[in-house]
């Protein structure tokens, strides 16, 4: 009878087909192993706390800003091998394709872009054309080139990447001045490359940080190094961290956002304005 039952569970299973699957893991620290990351504004602020998150779980990590001095600085000050600086101003539209170009020879490809390269008003009337052209060509008309450049390279070779900007609380407002204008125009430029990219699997998204103490905005100098994150302008009664930016921006560009196209997420703890 044992010979016989032997015998049958034989003839099932050469009928029936095995599967095999094999299962992989990758420790929290190690998302990001061997893709490459291209970030603006690197060298201070949120783009620097991103590009720390990105290093911390393993990504080769570009950092571009137009201070050279700034790049040596961060580069000397972190000291890892998966680090690259290049400088970049993308306010000069001219260069823009070549030095994302030069980017890519850097790091043999990239598959993850992070738009953080902006700046608010300085000292001064913030109605002139002068302030006008300084906050929106790198705001408004760096960024769209710089979209543009990327989701061309990205689609060009079949890469299924991540296009990530940061923009503003201020392009969620009404308000009449330039930097509200060119957040608005943010906003608008993520939304309408993410359509443009998403038959590519390449996805585009944006950020918005209400009230977040760095180095472009004066009036928050006071708290960049402080241990004091109160605010009355938020609902919480607390910034919004630089770290916490970090965060949200490896979430978009991991796996879990894959079907995410077109989306800002708002990081302002309940603004009030």
């Amino acid at each position: 009878m044992i010979q016989k039952i032997k015998k049958i569970i034989k003839l099932l299973m050469l009928r029936t087909p095995v599967v095999h699957l094999n299962i992989t893991y990758s420790n929290p620290n190690e998302r990001f192993l061997g893709h490459n990351v291209m970030v603006t504004g690197g060298s201070s602020g949120i783009g620097l706390a991103i590009a720390k998150a990105f290093l911390s779980e393993g990504a080769r990590v570009l950092i571009c800003a137009r201070n050279q001095k700034g790049l040596d600085e961060v580069a000397g000050k972190i000291n890892s091998d998966h680090l690259y600086t290049m400088p970049l101003d993308i306010s000069k539209v001219d260069y823009m394709e070549q030095n994302i170009c030069k980017a890519i020879e850097i790091m043999g490809s990239i598959d993850i872009f992070i738009n953080a390269a902006g700046v608010s008003a300085y000292c001064g009337d913030i109605m002139t054309e002068e302030m006008y052209d300084y906050i929106c060509d790198i705001n408004q008309k760096g960024l769209f080139y710089m979209n543009k450049y990327e989701g061309d390279y990205m689609q060009s070779h079949g890469i299924k990447g991540k296009i990530i900007n940061l923009t503003s609380k201020a392009g969620e407002r009404i308000g009449f001045d330039p930097y509200t204008l060119s957040k608005w125009g943010a906003n608008s430029i993520t939304r309408g490359n993410a359509r443009r990219l998403a038959p590519y699997h390449i996805n585009v998204n944006g950020i918005a940080p209400g009230r977040v103490p760095t180095n472009i905005t004066a009036e928050l100098q006071s708290h960049k190094n402080s241990d004091n994150v109160y605010t009355e302008n938020h609902a919480t009664q607390r910034f919004t961290m630089p770290e916490e930016v970090a965060q949200t921006a490896l979430f978009l560009a991991s796996g879990a956002a894959n079907n995410i196209v077109g989306q800002i997420i708002v990081m302002d703890g309940g603004s009030y304005n």
